[in-house]
């Protein structure tokens, strides 16, 4: 515990400045204190000071702040008390105040957050570590999207005819490679073997991964091609698409580089829309989680094509700290895991170890809902460019590195027309304010139209909105939204009860609606089962449907 002296003859303006006395009127039991821009409770009985984090901490001090003071207790503005603080610190008291009764105290503090939040943060933004590592991860995701044959997985492999074997063997075999290693340590001849996914073999980066194959023995829909499949799909568009939301929800927890993920909160991230029911479409469901899987599954190795030193071995992206899925009549209703990235490319970039400033760039939140089939390109340079202009607000580049670094062009016979469809997408990337303004130094009005087209150079500038977030960002006035999100009241019994009087159908047809059974309906009508978010969200749509 720091000793925290006292100065009974401070100046009253100083006071002010530092500290939130919690009443006015006697001598407070503690108060909180700002000590090297961190968040701190001082205990005036004892002198001591507790650094607090959790709600448990609390309880280090014998009082908690819900039993202290009253509806008679004057306060003064706790905005200068907690203007200096730091995001991690704002963050933690913003989780500790939510785990607390309602209380003045409470209320008071949450709107002076609010206040700061409100001058200091944009909502429709979120945070993308910007530390030179990036470069290697985000080019494992380059490239447009290649054929998959996913029609192989709509039948078991014993109705495969000769030629769909052959394909996907072939599939199987360019995604992942088997090593089989022999040791004679035990005395006596001992075969292992290890499955490597090759990730990406672009102009920019080679990358490839050890498969923790343990995952996937119980897991039918992981064995061979479909693992080929989820892998391929992982690792581009889509895949990086996924990523950027999970971004976001570690943006909404805080940047703590955790947070419990529920497969619908991600899919309402990606822009999704719920089916008539209520309820997100299965196949979304099922691609989510797996994807997910993946990306907390491989020990990723990459490296750099042009010398740098920027290497990644033997890491995982994400790891799991626990699981749950809600089903119900074999249905996925939702799944929650408590997802952790690792700190090597996540919490690092916001909490450097080595005495650096922070390094990170901001991204539109509306990037992750972007279509990947239409638009992979857009998802791609959208934060490629946004890590480029943390470095310097203009980029000048050319356009045979641009391709490379996007993966177009391998090919002589498509180059010039994957170079129109880069110029189209960066169109369409200033159209939506992903991009400010694009030029180039050739003689025509576009790159293709130039005599030599791929010996332009590129002029990319950040949008406005870009250049106002870096601003904050090295003023240290910025910080992650820390908005509370109202919840939905869940539908009590009462309110089910009547919703299926007014629909006039039997218990039958109320649950081919809401997709649920009958039987099921007459638990909850005779109040025998608990009425969850899933069900409760049908409810409220075929109430709102039905009226």
């Amino acid at each position: 515990m720091e000793k925290i002296k006292k100065n009974k003859k401070k100046p009253a303006k100083e006071e002010k400045k530092k500290t939130l006395p919690v009443e006015a009127s006697i001598e407070p039991d503690y108060q909180l204190s700002v000590v090297k821009k961190k968040l701190h409770v001082v205990d005036n009985r004892t002198g001591k000071t507790i650094n607090i984090n959790t709600i448990e901490d609390l309880q280090l001090l014998g009082v908690s702040l819900g039993e202290v003071g009253g509806a008679e207790s004057t306060w003064e503005s706790v905005a200068s008390s907690i203007q200096n603080f730091s995001p991690n610190q704002l963050a933690s008291l913003k989780n500790i105040l939510g785990g607390m009764a309602p209380t003045a105290q409470r209320v008071l503090i949450e709107e002076a957050i609010q206040k700061i939040v409100k001058h200091s943060s944009n909502k429709d933004t979120f945070a993308l570590p910007s530390h030179p590592l990036m470069f290697t991860l985000l080019a494992m995701f380059a490239g447009k999207p290649d054929m998959i044959p996913r029609r192989l997985l709509t039948k078991p492999y014993s109705e495969w005819n000769e030629t769909e074997q052959k394909e996907a063997e072939e599939f199987f075999s360019s995604i992942i490679k088997i090593e089989k290693t022999t040791s004679y340590d035990s005395g006596k001849e001992e075969t292992s073997s290890k499955h490597i996914a090759v990730i990406s073999d672009n102009p920019k980066v080679e990358a490839s991964a050890q498969i923790d194959i343990s995952l996937f023995k119980s897991d039918v829909r992981f064995r061979e091609v479909s693992l080929a499949l989820y892998i391929k799909r992982t690792f581009g568009a889509e895949g990086l698409r996924h990523l950027l939301g999970l971004l976001i929800g570690l943006e909404e927890n805080f940047r703590n580089g955790h947070f419990i993920w529920s497969v619908n909160d991600h899919l309402a991230r990606l822009g999704h829309k719920k089916k008539a029911n209520g309820s997100y479409d299965h196949e979304l469901k099922k691609t989510a989680s797996e994807i997910i899987r993946i990306f907390q599954s491989l020990f990723i190795t990459a490296r750099r094509k042009d010398g740098k030193s920027e290497t990644v071995r033997g890491e995982r992206l994400f790891s799991i700290d626990g699981f749950q899925q809600e089903i119900f009549d074999k249905v996925i209703i939702d799944e929650k895991i408590k997802l952790r990235a690792t700190d090597f490319w996540y919490k690092n970039a916001f909490e450097p170890k080595d005495g650096q400033s922070a390094k990170y760039t901001k991204l539109l939140k509306k990037i992750a809902q972007e279509n990947h089939r239409l638009h992979p390109l857009t998802i791609y340079l959208t934060p490629l460019l946004a890590i480029f202009w943390r470095m310097s607000p203009q980029q000048k580049i050319s356009v045979t590195n641009l391709m490379d670094w996007c993966h177009l062009g391998s090919d002589s016979r498509y180059k010039m027309r994957d170079l129109r469809s880069l110029e189209s997408e960066l169109n369409y990337m200033k159209e939506h304010g992903y991009l400010g303004e694009w030029s180039h130094a050739g003689e025509k009005a576009l790159p293709s139209d130039c005599e030599n087209p791929f010996n332009c150079s590129l002029t990319l500038t950040p949008p406005e909105w870009f250049g106002q977030e870096i601003g904050r960002i090295k003023s240290n006035k910025e910080i992650p939204a820390l908005e509370h999100k109202k919840e939905d009241k869940l539908v009590d019994f009462e309110e089910f009860k009547e919703i299926y009087k007014r629909s006039s159908l039997n218990v039958r047809q109320f649950g081919n609606h809401i997709g649920i059974t009958g039987q099921m309906v007459s638990y909850l009508l005779n109040e025998k089962r608990q009425i969850s978010k899933e069900v409760s969200d049908k409810v409220r749509a075929f109430a709102k449907k039905y009226d």
